[in-house]
């Protein structure tokens, strides 16, 4: 049976950055259920920053989600 992961995480990171994330958790998943490649789905959703919020602050507004 297959295993899935999803990440959500804020716009705006690199396809070279994701695609080091979901290899990464690919690796950790196999290694650590002991499964192989073929059992195991990764993928990412990207939000934007107004389609969430922490402690009532749109992403959008909160410094630490700021672009530099």
């Amino acid at each position: 049976m297959p295993i899935m992961c999803t990440i959500q995480m804020p716009e705006g990171r690199t396809r070279q950055e994701i695609q080091k994330v979901m290899a990464d958790v690919s690796e950790a998943l196999m290694r650590d259920l002991q499964t192989g490649e073929r059992e195991v789905r990764v993928s990412v959703v990207e939000l934007p920053r107004v389609r969430f919020m922490a402690g009532g602050v749109l992403a959008r507004d909160m410094p630490a989600f700021q672009k530099e």
